[in-house]
């Protein structure tokens, strides 16, 4: 059941929009109750729209003290990842809203993890990237900053064709406000669509009000394309609250009836710098030169900051990726590990795509009991810690645990030392390493993994690295 066409939204808007909506509920108890997701038969006919943003009242504002333009909060989070928010004056670091319960459900669900996620994530950075803003998608850990939730918001009572709603907050006078995009990675709308949701009720924050210039992302239908914020004054589709923040938009139009979305906006932020310092990572386990014995289990984990945002970390072993993250704590769980010997290295991005990697760890997977070693020449056992023979055919000692990573498993020519030696113990030296050493390439990085089939490392890490971690 549709309540509204696109065309008839101009005049439900605000709380009258609420009102619409209740007056309907006798209708409604007998049937099934709408939902946000639109319906793919209405994708050209213009029926999709923007809620026109609920004017901040002063309620809200009571405990707020207006700023000047150009104070703006400069941290843009698009929270993809669900939330349960609370009643209240809009508080994204405290998950409260100020949006009826009938605009927008408490209980909020998640968008979905998929490539749209990704795409949809970039798409907002590009709309944003002529300003000094940091856009992000992982929940800021001081300051204040504007929080988008981006999921299907079922429930939420609001009629089907509405893409997204937010409090209309003239000069930003509150600093964490919470607006909201009815999207989900399932549903039919591509990317740039997307985005340009987000990117409207983020602006609407900002006291941006609704043009009528499809081309422009404060247009309220959807149009389809990729909309930008333009520089350029269009006439404000003040919808049913009228023009609410015209002193706002006079300063760079001349009148309150026009409103440059791109020039307001560099008012608010100044223009975008140059990001030129890279990130610093580290690997902070396991350690250089650490030793673990065959079937180990143990986590990864890589330390990575930077000035403005850390955008993700991948991890490599030996030239090859094997899995990237793209949030806190940056951490790869590997389980039942190959013999063999392993080099990682962690590379760090931003927003601007400066890079850093690491220094490499190198760690050592010696075969169960620790010995790489065979059967001397001379008979004897070959000692645990060591894979070499001396010519009298007794074990070479070795150190601690497992011996040296050269005696378990890259060597096993110390026998062949002396040239003293009958080539029979050169032939048990080179016996005493796994099978396969210094055949062919050894592994997928092209070096030489004893005990490792090709692709070895990336069998025991892919299943578990292939999921991009999330975390609210």
């Amino acid at each position: 059941m549709r309540l509204l066409a696109g065309t008839d939204r101009r005049y439900l808007s605000g709380l009258t929009l609420l009102g619409a909506v209740l007056a309907f509920a006798p209708a409604l108890a007998d049937a099934e109750q709408p939902s946000v997701d639109p319906h793919p038969e209405d994708l050209a006919s213009g029926e999709y729209y923007r809620a026109d943003p609920i004017p901040v009242s002063a309620e809200h504002l009571t405990d707020v003290q207006p700023e000047p333009q150009g104070a703006a909060s400069g941290t843009l989070f698009v929270n993809f990842d669900g939330a349960q928010l609370s009643p209240g004056s809009d508080n994204a670091p405290n998950n409260t809203t100020q949006m009826p319960s009938q605009y927008a459900q408490y209980n909020y669900p998640a968008y979905g993890n998929g490539s749209k996620r990704a795409a949809t994530y970039q798409a907002v950075k590009t709309d944003w990237a002529a300003f000094d803003v940091l856009v992000t998608d992982q929940r800021p850990q001081s300051g204040p900053y504007h929080m988008c939730m981006t999921g299907p918001g079922k429930g939420n009572g609001l009629p089907n064709g509405v893409l997204g709603i937010a409090p209309l907050d003239c000069n930003d006078a509150q600093k964490n406000n919470v607006v909201y995009a009815f999207h989900s990675e399932n549903d039919q709308f591509p990317a740039s669509t997307q985005a340009t949701t987000i990117s409207q009720e983020l602006a609407h924050a900002f006291g941006l009000e609704h043009v009528t210039q499809p081309s422009d992302i404060m247009n309220p239908f959807n149009a389809g394309g990729d909309p930008a914020f333009l520089d350029q004054c269009f006439g404000i589709d003040g919808g049913g609250n009228g023009i609410v923040c015209g002193s706002q938009h006079a300063q760079y139009c001349g009148n309150q009836t026009n409103q440059n979305s791109y020039q307001e906006l560099l008012g608010f932020f100044g223009p975008s710098s140059p990001d030129l310092e890279p990130p610093t990572v580290s690997i902070t386990y396991p350690s250089n030169g650490e030793v673990f014995e065959e079937g180990a289990s143990f986590t990864i984990t890589v330390s990575a900051s930077d000035d403005v945002g850390v955008s993700k970390v991948v991890l490599s072993e030996g030239g090859q990726d094997v899995g990237t993250d793209q949030g806190e704590p940056y951490e790869w769980p590997a389980q039942n590990i190959e013999p063999g010997t392993y080099s990682f290295v962690a590379t760090a991005f931003d927003n601007a795509n400066n890079q850093t990697a690491s220094s490499a760890v190198m760690i050592t997977v010696n075969p169960v009991g620790g010995s790489t070693s065979g059967t001397t020449s001379g008979g004897s056992t070959g000692d645990s810690n060591s894979g070499t023979t001396n010519a009298s055919g007794t074990s070479d000692s070795g150190s601690g645990t497992g011996g040296d990573t050269d005696g378990g498993l890259t060597t096993g020519d110390d026998s062949m030392g002396s040239g003293a030696d009958d080539t029979g113990d050169d032939a048990t030296a080179s016996s005493a390493l796994p099978p396969g050493y210094g055949e062919g390439d050894g592994g997928v990085d092209g070096c030489s993994m004893p005990g490792r089939s090709a692709g070895g490392l990336a069998l025991f890490l892919l299943p578990l690295l292939a999921r991009r971690r999330r975390r609210s």
